[in-house]
């Protein structure tokens, strides 16, 4: 299983997880601004310690609509819950007896990187290793090499903005139903 989780790692982003799954793509990246606030406030040598501290611990989540929420009193914990029972699974430690610990401001930059970690690459990682193999079996890999990553686009996914003349498409279609080439 770890190597399932190296070889694949890193090939999606935060915005792929965003376009398949947007409510939590929404929610790790309100904890990333979070986590970004309280790493200039902990940086700021303007402030004092006491200071520093109190801005960090009334630090808040800042949703795009509804009440601004303090992270503690949404009682998270180290676990992943998926969106739907397609998963075959109702939830899954992030680590060991996370279903136990409380996402706190102490710990969130943990949890936002396991989480993002687990919705990339860990908990989809036989779902990558089984569309490699089965690419693979289609379009053996030793095959695409002769070609770049640009042609090997355009074969599999076509031209997505084709550029057509007319000479293009008088060549390329066979007018129909009462029309010809002249009109």
């Amino acid at each position: 299983m770890t190597v399932l989780l190296f070889r694949f790692s890193g090939i999606l982003g935060g915005e792929d997880l965003a376009e398949v799954d947007p409510m939590r793509g929404r929610f790790l990246h309100q904890l990333q601004e979070l986590v970004a606030r309280k790493a200039r406030i902990a940086q700021d040598n303007t402030l004092s310690c006491e200071t520093r501290a109190h801005q960090i611990q009334n630090l808040a989540l800042v949703p795009s609509s509804g009440p601004v929420m303090r992270l503690e009193d949404l009682a998270i914990t180290f676990t992943y819950l998926p969106s739907s029972r397609v998963f075959g699974y109702t939830a899954a430690e992030l680590v060991p007896g996370g279903a136990d610990m409380e996402v706190t401001l102490d710990n969130v930059e943990e949890y936002a990187d396991l989480t993002t970690a687990f919705c990339l690459d860990k908990g989809i990682a036989r779902q990558m290793e089984s569309f490699h193999a089965g690419f693979c079996r289609v379009f053996p890999m030793d095959k695409l090499r002769a070609f770049s990553p640009e042609e090997v686009r355009v074969m599999l996914c076509g031209d997505q903005n084709p550029q057509w003349s007319r000479d293009d498409l008088l060549n390329y279609t066979e007018p129909k139903l009462g029309y010809t080439r002249d009109r």
